[in-house]
């Protein structure tokens, strides 16, 4: 199984903590292409802007053969707040980078996502997903 970052694509191999001309999600979907034609089982993570993602998403699940699965966090602002802080890789004023952006609960048309509220606990979540999908 292989989990392929938004914020690791981002920031990591792109040097930029910005979407700038859709680079990130390209390089995401060409990852998850060249993954699945090999057989390995794929995660797209991270906080998605649906504006951005939705085409390329859909289309990524449109073409897999195999079983896809979509999940979405229906989090409170401050549960997210909570839960980001939990991260070893959080750096000083990272709330106040994600007050910027932060855009809430953003559904992506067509992906028929399954929602995962704040009352899932991270095992819980965890064992839900590899049931539903392995």
């Amino acid at each position: 199984m292989a989990i392929i970052g938004q914020d690791v694509i981002r920031r990591e191999i792109l040097g930029s903590g910005e979407d700038l001309a859709g680079h990130p999600m390209s390089l995401t979907d060409m990852i998850a292409r060249h993954l699945l034609n090999r057989g390995v089982d794929v995660i797209v993570e991270g906080i998605l802007n649906a504006a951005w993602y939705t085409d390329t998403l859909v289309q990524l699940m449109a073409d897999h053969r195999g079983v896809s699965r979509s999940y979405i966090w229906k989090l409170p602002f401050e549960e997210t707040v909570r839960r980001t802080a939990t991260k070893p890789a959080v750096k000083d004023s990272w709330e106040q980078n994600l007050r910027k952006w932060w855009r809430g609960f953003q559904p992506v048309s067509g992906l028929n996502e399954q929602i995962i509220g704040p009352e899932e606990s991270f095992d819980s979540t965890v064992e839900r997903v590899l049931s539903e999908c392995w």
